[in-house]
């Protein structure tokens, strides 16, 4: 006969399972691939985060160009500071920070939520964050969230970073994601390498060295399907302008080489 201790420890799983599944966003019970980018810089107080640093950094396949998908939904990798690898569709600013410690969107600080198999059978598993690497807010503290460049740049709502997917937020859609719902599957190699320009080309944008560096600054936001660029401030008072502008321009630049990870 099953004690009455096992018995409570079982409500207890139970019901912890119940409520992660009741609160389990469908782009965490059923990921469908993404390969996509933001650049994203977190400060507390007047201290920035180092993305590039161990307690963020995660290793990767080496191979992940074509539509499967990954164990988790995000990362930062090669040592890299500021950007993010989105892999996942439809992951939110809140979902973001969760994932690295810094949960402003449910109950359950240690698992992102519940991920479902399309098998016959029954195959649920937990997705954990990363870890709890984000420093932890006061009361006072408040999240000031930019998105933009250095030369322009707007205050976004923290309830919108928070509950809508990056997409929609910055209003940009994924080269990936369209392609994926135009029903042309092909790899995020194939797309680098039309995004790509000849060698013929680019002497022709050399006649403007502006130009040059807007051009190409547009084919590398391209082949890294980048979204945006992302500037969070967790601090009491809302920053200057100057200290926005600021982070905006130390972004870690952008690379011609985005398959694999």
């Amino acid at each position: 006969m099953i004690s009455k201790r096992v018995l409570t420890f079982l409500l207890i799983i139970g019901l912890f399972v119940a409520l992660v599944a009741i609160s389990n966003p469908d782009n965490i019970a059923y990921p469908e691939y993404e390969h996509a980018h933001i650049r994203l810089s977190f400060s507390y107080n007047g201290v920035e985060e180092n993305f590039a640093s161990d307690k963020y950094q995660e290793g990767y396949s080496k191979d992940q160009c074509e539509s499967g998908i990954t164990k988790t939904p995000l990362h930062f990798h090669d040592k890299k500071n500021h950007i993010l690898h989105l892999h996942w569709q439809a992951i939110t600013g809140g979902q973001i920070l969760k994932y690295y410690g810094l949960n402003k969107i449910d109950w359950f600080d240690s698992y992102i939520g519940i991920r479902a198999s399309k098998d016959e059978e029954v195959n649920l598993s937990l997705i954990p964050i990363h870890a709890k690497a984000l420093p932890k807010l006061t009361n006072e503290d408040k999240l000031w969230i930019y998105s933009g460049s250095n030369e322009k740049f707007e205050l976004k709502s923290t309830d919108d970073f928070l509950q809508k997917d990056i997409e929609t937020l910055l209003g940009i859609k994924s080269t990936i994601k369209e392609s994926l719902d135009n029903e042309k599957k092909q790899s995020f190699k194939l797309l680098t390498a039309n995004a790509h320009s000849t060698d013929d080309d680019k002497e022709t944008k050399t006649q403007n060295q502006n130009n040059t560096i807007t051009n190409n600054q547009e084919e590398l936001k391209k082949i890294n399907n980048l979204l945006g660029d992302i500037v969070i401030f967790a601090q009491p008072e809302k920053p200057s302008d100057e200290k926005v502008k600021e982070k905006f321009s130390n972004l870690e630049p952008l690379s011609e080489s985005t398959c694999g990870g």
